[in-house]
């Protein structure tokens, strides 16, 4: 009987204790499910502004002022050629109700925009007004208002866009300037125009001649005729720093302005810089068979640029003259100088030439800046020494 009871008594023990267990599992279970839920992080945002932890009923005045907070500190801006223009984020309109109806919880949500014909008009005027009206030509500007729409709907601080991304194709192909080099020798022409017909100008970086023309085999002559034509074509535009030697006695190409020495060997060479932000190709084409043109290709400018070789000095030519007794009137060609001591017999066997010292002046106008005048370039011409044969006679009966 004792023993009946003893079991008895163990199973009721075994049997509360299991009810023990499964009253505690399920209170752990319960309680950690409670907690999940009383501790979960809404997520809930429209770009960086977090609104998980506001009743819906103040999204709307929340997010117009935290928008407007974002409106005042935010930067978009279109960079071209050293240029920026800041968007004017006040002509684009915040659709808080839109954003609002939209919203998926516990996500990251899009801001809505929108830009009435007003607000594009100013915006594209502004636009205009800073990188000119050529350049405006070209550029895209659905799609322009379409990626801006698209980035300010993430509330992004800052972003900077490049001005040619939206630039036609034809941008790039405009031909900035051109000229033509004539007055060669046929073999010279010819060999130019086979020697590829293209140079790369890399924006941001120094044009060398002769590091462009490496492999080939053009002669001294020859990429002296190509630097000359360089020098013409890139006058009016913002390249500088131009480093370069003037043939002292031109060549019957060969002009102010239009006028280059090279020698490879020697390392003359004709370089410049690129500060543009964009690549611009020189193209050279055959004109005729004793004439080539070369043209400067690439995007317009943004600002107007004007340039003019000025005469800045002229250097007098010296005399050197030879003693030659035999000269008297009756030598053909002679010139006869009377004065009251002496009469001078003269032959010219080589006229004199004075010297020249040319610059090239720049002037350029931004938009909407007051214009301004720079020397980009040099020429001396060196004055030529005139070589005379005279035969001086003293009057007086010495």
């Amino acid at each position: 009987m004792h023993e009946i009871k003893m079991h008895v008594k163990r199973d009721v023990m075994w049997v509360f204790s299991w009810i023990i267990l499964t009253l505690s599992v399920v209170f752990t279970i319960g309680t950690f499910l409670t907690l999940s839920v009383a501790l979960a992080i809404d997520e809930t945002s429209v770009g960086p502004i977090y609104l998980g932890n506001r009743p819906e009923s103040e999204y709307p005045t929340y997010l117009e002022r935290r928008v407007s907070e974002w409106r005042a500190n935010a930067s978009y801006r279109l960079s071209f050629q050293g240029f920026m223009y800041e968007i004017d984020l006040q002509e684009i309109d915040f659709d808080s109700e839109e954003t609002i109806h939209r919203i998926v919880r516990n996500s990251e949500n899009l801001a809505v925009f929108t830009i009435d014909d007003s607000g594009k008009d100013a915006i594209l005027s502004g636009i205009e007004n800073q990188f000119s009206t050529t350049i405006f030509a070209f550029f895209d500007a659905n799609t322009f208002i379409s990626d801006l729409l698209s980035d300010i709907s993430h509330l992004y601080q800052i972003k900077t866009y490049r001005l040619d991304r939206y630039l036609s194709a034809n941008s790039a192909q405009t031909v900035i300037a051109s000229t033509v080099v004539d007055g060669l020798d046929p073999d010279d022409a010819e060999a130019i125009v086979d020697a590829g017909g293209v140079y790369v100008i890399q924006p941001g970086s120094r044009f060398s001649l002769l590091e462009a023309t490496s492999d080939s085999n053009l002669d001294n002559i020859q990429l002296s005729i190509i630097a000359s034509g360089m020098q013409t074509v890139t006058a009016e535009t913002r390249f500088h720093s131009f480093l370069y030697r003037s043939w002292a006695e031109m060549p019957s190409w060969a002009e102010i302005g239009n006028n280059v020495r090279v020698m490879r060997v020697a390392g003359l060479d004709f370089s410049f810089f690129n500060p543009m932000d964009v690549t611009y190709h020189l193209a050279i084409s055959s004109e005729s068979a004793t004439s080539i043109r070369l043209e400067l290709i690439g995007h317009p400018f943004v600002e107007t640029v004007d340039a003019v070789w000025g005469l800045s000095a002229s250097i007098p030519f010296s005399i050197e003259t030879i003693d030659d007794a035999s000269i008297d009137a009756s030598t053909p060609g002679v010139i006869v100088i009377d004065t009251v001591e002496e009469t001078i017999y003269r032959v010219v066997v080589r006229p004199g030439t004075d010297g020249s010292v040319w610059f090239l002046n720049r002037t350029v106008v931004a938009p909407g800046s007051a214009a301004f005048t720079e020397r980009v370039a040099i020429d001396e011409r060196p004055s030529i020494s005139a070589i005379y044969r005279e035969n001086t006679v003293s009057k007086g009966g010495d």
